[in-house]
């Protein structure tokens, strides 16, 4: 992918005592081989609750206006890949969910431990050694989102991490969000196989509005939904773009959410072309828009973007 001119990555560094976030631009500068915007938010120097509410609000605004002023002066993809440097801690989960799937989070795991009463998060040696071995471009951090990025940005029919979160349903009341949500955590490797998913093929017979000799790789989820990834040829719909008269924060986190995933760009307009085998009308099937809320189809297909938002004929609430 080519990037525009000007265009530079986004770092996020969180969970560091205001003593420290003056240091870390350069620190995360001279650790990062590339162009990079640095956004330090300082967390409480409390080492039992360094995340707060309002500190998750001003991070998550902080993202939104760099992301929302990129957007403004027509440079997409920008920033050219979200990266989330924060320190582990048992208040933690509020800013992993307020961040969603839409940046590589990346914990400095070293900086939670404790010496002489006080975590090395207070340290700035500490600190920034930490946040070079996780940038270093060799190190397995790096190397691990590299490949994430390939993932995200294939063109391939049936890649799991461009799945949108609550619309794909592994198995009975288990969208695949909960399985990023472990991929978040590190709960699960990023290469691991997803138990439960595997891409079948797909021709004409199975799909009848696929063209006769057609044949797709795609994934079917646990409710017989077909999750063909939309030719590049057809992308519309512009999953960046949101509702102007919906509220501020909103608007942007979903721009973010459609926009990215785990850090890495989508293109515009990416989605998923949804219909059941043999072209049977969904209104069996209740879909969770992130616009809407629940809605069925009496159409036999709908277009689901990676920010969940469902766009189609004949919507209807259930």
């Amino acid at each position: 992918m080519i990037e525009p001119a000007g265009v530079k990555a986004l770092a996020i560094v969180v969970g560091l005592p205001p003593a420290l976030v003056g240091q870390v631009e350069a620190w995360v500068a001279d650790a990062i081989a590339k162009p990079v915007r640095v956004i330090p938010i300082a967390a409480s120097p409390d080492d039992n609750r360094p995340y707060r509410n309002a500190q998750v609000d001003q991070i998550l605004g902080n993202v939104i206006a760099y992301a929302q002023k990129k957007r403004n002066a027509d440079q997409q993809p920008a920033p050219s890949s979200i990266l989330l440097l924060y320190v582990p801690g048992p208040t933690q989960e509020p800013l992993l969910t307020a961040f969603d799937f839409f940046v590589f989070p990346i914990a400095l795991t070293a900086l939670s431990a404790f010496r002489e009463g006080r975590q090395l998060r207070h340290d700035p040696e500490e600190v920034r050694s930490a946040i070079k071995a996780v940038l270093d471009p060799e190190s397995e951090t790096m190397r691990v989102f590299e490949a994430v990025q390939e993932r995200v940005r294939a063109l391939r029919d049936a890649e799991a991490l461009q799945l949108p979160p609550l619309n794909f349903h592994i198995s009975r009341d288990r969208p695949i969000a909960q399985v990023f949500t472990a991929l978040r955590r590190g709960d699960l490797a990023w290469d691991a196989a997803i138990e439960g998913l595997e891409a079948q093929e797909f021709d004409h017979e199975r799909i009848p509005h696929l063209h006769k000799g057609a044949n797709r790789r795609a994934y079917q989820d646990d409710r017989g939904l077909v999750f063909l990834r939309a030719d590049p040829l057809a992308y519309h719909g512009a999953n960046r773009e949101v509702p102007d008269d919906e509220d501020m924060q909103e608007n942007a986190s979903q721009l973010l959410r459609g926009a990215f995933r785990f850090g890495c760009p989508l293109a515009a307009g990416f989605h998923h072309d949804v219909p059941l085998e043999e072209d049977r009308t969904l209104d069996a099937i209740i879909l969770a828009c992130a616009q809407r809320g629940p809605v069925r189809s009496k159409a036999t297909y709908v277009n689901i973007y990676p920010n969940d938002i469902v766009r189609g004929r004949k919507l209807a609430a259930p």
